[in-house]
């Protein structure tokens, strides 16, 4: 009776095997079952289906191996995604302060072309564009090691 119940037992998990939840520990546990089988009582039938998981090990085990690789690829996929979206958002940001600084110094040059305070409102105006400048080619930067990071082959 223990060899029945081994063997159902390794049944059990045998049909479970291949629902890419614990595989491994159901692996396992069906050979395991099996041997505690086959120790109570010799039995062909079940030494079919231990050889059988044995023969299977291998392939299951690849194709573990290949899920797992996918699942990862698919992991780094979407945090680059995610890095590559808040680059671009804060590309579009800087991209919003130019414009504004741009327009600013344009309404600075028509409406106050002959003031005295022109030369330092410009200077002013110029520092800004700069400073935005710089913030969009770190954003620039950023991006580009992203997507260099993506490229490199892995390992």
């Amino acid at each position: 009776e223990a060899d029945r119940f081994y063997e159902l037992v390794g049944d059990s998990y045998t049909a479970r095997l291949w629902d890419f939840e614990n595989d491994i520990v159901e692996l396992a546990e069906a050979m395991r079952a099996y041997r505690m089988s086959l120790r109570h009582k010799e039995s062909e039938e079940v030494r079919q289906k231990y050889d059988e998981l044995l023969e299977n090990r291998e392939k299951w085990l690849k194709e573990f191996i290949t899920r797992v690789k996918a699942e990862t690829l698919e992991f780094r996929s979407e945090v680059i995604k995610q890095r590559i979206q808040k680059e671009q958002e804060g590309i579009e940001e800087s991209l919003e302060k130019v414009e504004k600084a741009v327009e600013h110094l344009r309404k600075n040059i028509k409406d106050q072309y002959y003031e005295i305070a022109l030369p330092q409102r410009l200077k002013m105006n110029f520092r800004d564009i700069r400073r935005d400048l710089d913030e969009l080619k770190k954003h620039y930067a950023e991006l580009k090691k992203i997507l260099l990071e993506a490229e490199a082959p892995q390992q």
